[in-house]
């Protein structure tokens, strides 16, 4: 008490009782707010027009366009509007906290640099955030939000970080992107208009395995999303993963998890939520 008496007597009065301190010109805090859990990677690259903050819970790496971006719990990935990212499928861990939210245009409080570190309190100000979403209290969630990215201590990404090839980032888009069709180097190469040779040597180097590794990977991967989180059919499933059969498909998937389809969806089912896609 006696401190804050100290500070009050220290408060003069101003010469001018109508002109005080001013939030930042145009200042505006995060609206329309979302917090989600996610467990795996999107099958493509993808952007959107939110800002978004992704809290890792293990060891993974980002592309963000063609710059690869190591993270691990602890750090704070800010990815703005528009930018084009995706989660690499041989990251160590897919376990993130998403919080995406609207802004009319950067504000202050928003560091210009993508990577953030977990401050002292940044802990406790993301449980309040938490907590004030589950209860609906969205003035305050928003409020504790920018406390927290105000928490956090900035941490420049490498001026000369590694950058993923345009040969690498096409190849791994075009291959999501038909991910339902037959997909092999031969056809890769042609669409790209390089060598086959040059094609296998650039995508192991960079990405960190071969095409038909990728390719059986991002299957996989989108096959689980889709038993766990969609009502579509195994069949419908073994379809859109590139597969002909309902039976090549569901000997893929007993090979790779040791599972067939219809009990790992039974076993891992969660309410779907269709229509939004973060990556």
């Amino acid at each position: 008490m006696k401190e804050l008496f100290e500070k009050i007597v220290c408060l003069h009065e101003p010469v001018d009782l109508f002109n005080g301190k001013r939030l930042p010109k145009d200042f505006e805090l995060p609206d329309n707010i979302l917090l989600f859990f996610h467990d795996f990677t999107a099958t493509s690259p993808n952007t959107h027009l939110r800002w978004t903050l992704v809290i890792p819970l293990g060891p993974m790496t980002y592309l963000l366009d063609e710059y690869p971006v190591k993270i691990q719990a602890g750090d704070v990935l800010i990815i703005p509007p528009g930018q084009i990212r995706f989660l690499l499928p041989d990251s160590k861990s897919f376990s993130r906290l998403f919080i995406t939210f609207e802004l009319s245009g950067r504000q202050s409080y928003i560091p210009n640099n993508y990577l953030g570190k977990f401050s002292s309190s940044s802990h406790n100000i993301l449980m309040n955030i938490l907590q004030n979403y589950e209860a609906d209290r969205i003035e305050s969630c928003s409020f504790e939000l920018v406390r927290f990215i105000r928490s956090l201590e900035n941490t420049s990404l490498p001026v000369d970080m590694p950058k993923i090839s345009p040969v690498a980032a096409k190849a791994m888009s075009l291959i999501n992107r038909y991910l339902d069709e037959p997909m092999n180097n031969v056809r890769i190469a042609r669409k790209l208009n390089i060598s086959e040779s040059h094609l296998r040597m650039v995508f192991r180097k960079e990405v960190g395995m071969n095409i038909s590794s990728y390719i059986t990977l991002q299957r996989l991967n989108m096959a689980r999303h889709l038993l766990v989180n969609s009502s579509l059919t195994i069949a419908e499933i073994a379809e859109k993963c590139g597969f002909r059969s309902i039976y090549a498909f569901s000997a893929f998937f007993r090979k790779k998890t040791a599972l067939p389809p219809l009990r790992y969806r039974n076993g891992n089912r969660k309410s779907p939520a269709p229509g939004k896609t973060f990556g």
